[in-house]
């Protein structure tokens, strides 16, 4: 009879949880909209739509798929054991989620268009990934930032570029220090993001090829490069040029 009732309180929960997930989620595509509304060219105005339209449907669209496949799962006869396990995948998806929700939110936001705005949230976003582990983080800024402007769009691929960077340092490097540079040029800006991990094999296409693609094809978008210098053993070095 707990175990009835525990699982019955989860499944409540979890349909309270993935409500205000969907009010949330309604919310931006209104704003959203109306930030269409406010774009007079024909072009930028298609562009801006396919963004959104991609950004929604590939994270998303996909995390709350997987959130109620996950609660299709539950059962008042289910033990314990596998109780936990989905409990555990509802709240690191649902986690996931509202990290997406308030990097949109944050991308949209007009206030945030300036450059030091955006490094400033890279220095917020590393400290807080690497605060609970055993990477030593060291976050290297300048003393002042040019008055440069950003396009949402912009804001957007850089955030998605530089979260999956620091994401893959944390996962995958097995380092023990990681350096993030902020380095202002005449007419550019370059982000650097260098770990002393174990490095990879830059052209083992099978596990890396998809992530750099996307990262190139995202810069290239907004007129800007990605490219990563690597070898087993050495660590890596990922450079964000825009």
């Amino acid at each position: 009879m707990k175990q009835k009732n525990k699982s019955e309180g989860f499944i409540r929960n979890v349909i309270i949880l993935f409500t205000l997930i969907v009010i949330i989620f309604l919310g931006i595509l209104l704003y959203q909209k109306n930030k269409l509304f406010e774009l007079r060219n024909l072009k930028a105005l298609e562009s801006e739509r396919f963004r959104i339209s991609r950004d929604l449907h590939d994270g998303l669209g996909a995390g709350i798929t997987g959130v109620l496949m996950l609660t299709q799962q539950l059962n008042p006869s289910m033990d314990s054991e596998r109780l936990f396990k989905i409990v555990n995948k509802v709240n690191v998806t649902l986690s996931d989620l509202l990290g997406q929700l308030s990097d949109i939110v944050w991308t949209l936001n007009v206030n945030n268009e300036s450059l030091g705005n955006l490094v400033n949230y890279f220095h917020k976003l590393s400290t807080e990934l690497f605060e609970d582990s055993e990477v030593e983080l060291k976050f290297e800024l300048p003393q002042q930032f040019p008055d440069r402007k950003l396009l949402s769009i912009e804001r957007r691929n850089l955030l998605m570029i530089f979260k999956e960077s620091i994401n893959n340092v944390l996962k995958h490097s097995t380092a023990t220090e990681v350096t993030v540079r902020c380095e202002i040029r005449k007419t550019s800006c370059r982000i650097v993001i260098q770990d002393n991990g174990i490095g990879f094999k830059i052209d083992d296409k099978r596990k890396y090829g998809n992530g750099l693609k996307n990262a190139e094809s995202r810069m290239r978008e907004i007129g800007g490069s990605y490219h990563v210098k690597t070898e087993p053993g050495k660590g890596t070095l990922m450079q964000i040029d825009f």
